[in-house]
């Protein structure tokens, strides 16, 4: 049987241009490719999950607009269900733009109408029936609240992909989820490599007796009940090719499968793994 899964974020149409590094201030440079693809962590989670098997709906706002047409035919290309979407007449739909050098490291440019926040999520009646897990990141965060609230009351395991830099809204969701998951690789923009350790060390006081997933180039840490688990070192820099989002959809249909996260954390990071050994930056990618 397919798991069957809930997603909650924003959705945003990425432009996605290959270079061979990124632009120092105020220079210009050749592109060596060009893609656009659907994103946001939850939407990139959603598509890996969906791509292992799972049965994906995704809960999200978007405009009416050109853009948000293109992103739910993309969803349905991706055999993503669609009708928690909510859409907002007048707003524009969230847009991204996106420069990934020859490593593979990012540099990118968000556009998010303010009007999207403020919509609540499509939670009906049976908008939860049958679930087996729901995760949600910090780009809706009051879509995030609500609908890991609403999955909690049903009994439904509940995941999380926080930015910690994102103060009140992190907040919030360590608060909120069992499962919370960390990109290290994040944490340069919140703290300096001095203080990287300090901040996961807040960060796992926080979550406190849940499960803290903390994940990276270097390789991933599990620590539940306020204890460390297993940690290793991946053989590949996985999330430098942007696969953080299949580390989280893969995570997230191990836990609805009921593995232990341990096991759901491993079965992540060999999913994620073997996308980036499948990542050319030519070629067309959408679980970026």
């Amino acid at each position: 049987m397919r798991p069957r899964l809930i997603c909650v974020g924003l959705a945003a149409m990425e432009r996605l241009v290959d270079v061979e590094q990124l632009p120092a201030r105020g220079s210009k440079g050749r592109a060596r490719g060009y893609r656009e693809a659907i994103g946001g962590d939850a939407v990139a989670a959603a598509i890996a999950a969906s791509r292992l098997g799972a049965d994906v709906k995704l809960m999200s706002v978007i405009g009416d607009d050109a853009t948000g047409r293109e992103i739910v035919s993309r969803l349905r290309q991706e055999s993503i269900g669609v009708a928690g979407l909510a859409i907002v007449p007048g707003a524009m739909s969230m847009t991204t733009a996106v420069l990934i050098d020859s490593r593979g490291q990012r540099g990118a440019a968000v556009h998010r109408d303010d009007a999207l926040q403020s919509v609540s999520p499509v939670l009906g009646a049976d908008a939860l029936d049958g679930a087996q897990a729901l995760l949600a990141d910090g780009s809706w965060i009051s879509g995030a609240i609500d609908a890991l609230a609403a999955a909690h009351e049903r009994h439904v395991p509940t995941l999380a992909i926080v930015d910690v830099a994102a103060g009140e809204d992190a907040d919030h969701l360590f608060r909120s989820a069992e499962h919370v998951l960390v990109n290290t690789d994040g944490l340069g923009a919140y703290a300096s490599a001095g203080a990287s350790d300090a901040v996961l060390r807040k960060v796992r006081e926080q979550v406190s007796e849940n499960v803290l997933v903390v994940f990276g180039a270097n390789g991933v840490s599990v620590s539940a009940e306020g204890g460390a688990g297993d940690l290793w070192l991946t053989e590949t820099e996985f999330v430098a090719d942007g696969q953080t989002g299949v580390f989280c959809g893969a995570y997230m249909m191990a836990i609805a499968e009921r593995r232990s996260p341990i096991e759901a954390a491993r079965f992540a990071c060999d999913a994620a793994v073997a996308a980036r050994v499948a990542y050319s930056p030519a070629g067309a990618s959408e679980t970026d």
